[in-house]
């Protein structure tokens, strides 16, 4: 009876054993089922909040011209893209493109330094810098290339509100609405023919053309300043070598302020008995106004010695 009793304890304690040890299990499996499957959906939830949706490639046409620093730019187009194949430095969510053309009709070459110079403008009125162009280095004499820019921006933007505003805060800047139909004359050089013909140490002088413009010689003007160009023909009658010594015996005067010339290319000397001379003379002058007065200075150093001549023109 002894035996019969132990052999049922025996039988009962070992089903009891296992029965625990398979309910234990299950316990477990279920538990880190639930827990996996929770970490699963909470990982790819965070992923999915953390990465934005794509911005596939959008273009607006532009078709703007303007100048600046003397280099005659169309923007051509504006995309937006989340990226783009031929940018690979970008680390933006969003990339907004400026596609341009640009020809430098100068005898220099010229750096437009778009880092410096060049700011996208959004809506509510904050400036981008450019992340990265195509071409940065300079453009040479006549050269005709295209280029992009690419400014990065931290959301979705509409392309009809934005502005590329060119010319550092030093410069004379220009806003460029990028809506595809901007008015930029306020932009854009002027050019009057006055052909006053006048006599100079005894030379005959014709001012033949003046030009305003915010840029000239592969530069932008100062802030709050403008170019202006004036072109001049001469022809020497007298028996002596003249030498028009410009940065000294040359002023272009607007109201209070009278400036020497930046540059000329008038030849340094003008040979006796020649005809036709042609060459420029460009003065930094204040952009508002339109009344100038051109200033040949006493020349006592001629022979015979040269009064002063003035000559008025508005533009």
């Amino acid at each position: 009876m002894g035996v019969v009793l132990l052999l049922i304890l025996l039988v009962l304690g070992t089903a009891g054993y296992f029965g625990y040890k398979w309910l234990t299990s299950v316990a477990n499996t279920a538990g880190n089922t639930s827990s996996t499957s929770s970490g699963g959906t909470n990982g790819n939830s965070g992923s999915n909040g953390n990465t934005p949706a794509a911005i596939p490639a959008v273009t607006a046409q532009i078709n703007a011209q303007i100048t600046y620093s003397s280099v005659d730019i169309t923007i051509l187009n504006i995309q937006k893209a989340s990226s783009f194949s031929d940018d690979t430095d970008a680390n933006s969510p969003v990339l907004v493109r400026l596609n341009v053309k640009e020809h430098n009709p100068t005898t220099d070459t010229v750096y437009l330094s778009y880092g410096d110079n060049y700011r996208l403008i959004l809506p509510d009125g904050t400036s981008v810098n450019p992340g990265n162009e195509h071409d940065s280095g300079g453009i040479d004499q006549a050269v005709t290339r295209t280029n992009w820019i690419d400014f990065p921006v931290s959301s979705s933007v509409d392309l009809s509100k934005l502005t590329v505003r060119l010319g550092a805060a030093s410069q004379a800047q220009m806003d460029v609405p990028l809506t595809g139909n901007a008015d930029l004359s306020k932009y854009q050089p002027k050019t009057i023919s006055p052909n006053t013909a006048f006599q100079y140490a005894g030379l005959k002088w014709t001012l033949t053309t003046v030009t305003s413009s915010l840029s000239a010689d592969g530069k932008q003007a100062d802030s709050g300043m403008r170019y202006i160009v004036v072109t001049l023909k001469v022809d020497n009658p007298t028996a002596d070598t003249f030498y028009p010594s410009t940065s000294d015996n040359m002023r272009l005067q607007a109201g209070s302020t009278t400036n020497p010339p930046t540059g000329s290319t008038l030849p340094t000397s003008i040979a006796a008995g020649t005809t036709n001379t042609t060459g420029t003379l460009t003065f930094q002058m204040p952009q508002n106004g339109g009344s100038f007065t051109l200033i040949m200075l006493a020349r006592p150093d001629t022979t015979p010695p040269a009064a002063q001549y003035t000559t008025n023109f508005q533009i």
